[in-house]
C-alpha cells in the first residue's frame, strides 16, 4: 500500500495540487479531477476541460447502485437511465427526448449518486451537476434543460424501483402512479451493453 500511497502523491505534485508536510494532497478547486474507467480526466468544477467517453458514463453507471446502495439487491443507475428512455420513447415516440431520458443522470457517472435529501442542502453541489449537465448535453448533442416528460418519468421510475427494490412501503405515499411492470436487476455488463446500445440507437 505504501507504494501505491507514494504514486499517488507523486504523479499529483504538478498536475492537480502539491503534497503538503502534513501528508494532505492540497488541490484547487479548479484543478480538481479524477480518473476515468478508459484513461481520461474528469475535472468537477470545470468540466469542458475534461476527457470522457460514452463508455466512461455506461461503465461508471453500470456499476453506481441506486439509493446509496440501500436495494433489496444491485440495481443500476445504468438500467434506471435504461428504463427511463424507454418509457419517454413508448409514450412520444420521440427520440430527441428518449435520448434525454437515457442521459439524464449522466453526471452522477463522475459526480455519484447523491442523495436528494443531502443533495439540496450541499453547498455548490447543484451549481456544479447543472454545469456539468450542460457540458455533457452539448457534448453528445441532446436537448437540455430537460423536457417535462423526462422528469415524469424519472418519478415514475423512482416509485416502481421503491416498490420492487426497497424493503419499505414509502411508495404508498407518493402521489406517483409506478409502472404495472415488476423491475428485474440486471447484472453490471447487461446494464452497460443495453445502455451503449439505446446510446447508438438514438445519437
Amino acid at each position: 500500500f505504501e507504494s501505491h500511497r507514494s504514486y499517488l502523491l507523486i504523479n499529483t505534485q504538478g498536475e492537480a495540487g502539491k503534497y503538503s508536510s502534513k501528508n494532505k494532497i492540497i488541490m484547487n478547486k479548479k484543478d480538481a479531477w479524477i480518473r476515468t474507467y478508459t484513461g481520461g480526466k474528469v475535472y468537477f468544477f470545470e468540466p469542458e476541460r475534461s476527457e470522457i467517453t460514452i463508455e466512461d458514463i455506461a461503465h461508471s453507471l453500470s456499476l453506481l447502485c441506486r439509493y446509496n446502495g440501500a436495494c433489496r439487491e444491485f440495481y443500476s443507475v445504468a438500467q434506471h437511465s435504461v428504463i427511463v428512455a424507454t418509457q419517454v420513447m413508448e409514450e412520444t415516440k420521440d427520440p430527441a427526448k428518449a435520448f434525454q431520458g437515457l442521459m439524464h443522470d449522466g453526471s452522477e457517472a463522475f459526480l455519484s449518486d447523491v442523495p436528494r435529501p443531502f443533495k439540496t442542502e450541499f453547498e455548490g453541489y447543484k451549481e456544479a451537476e447543472e454545469r456539468f449537465e450542460a457540458w455533457l448535453a452539448e457534448k453528445f448533442s441532446y436537448g437540455f434543460p430537460y423536457d417535462p416528460i423526462v422528469r415524469k418519468h424519472d418519478m415514475r421510475c423512482l416509485v416502481t424501483e421503491m416498490r420492487d427494490m426497497m424493503v419499505g412501503k414509502d411508495y404508498l405515499n407518493m402521489d406517483t402512479e409506478p409502472y404495472k411492470e415488476v423491475i428485474e436487476p440486471w447484472s453490471p455488463k447487461v446494464s452497460k451493453d443495453t445502455f451503449l446500445n439505446i446510446f447508438n440507437f438514438l445519437s
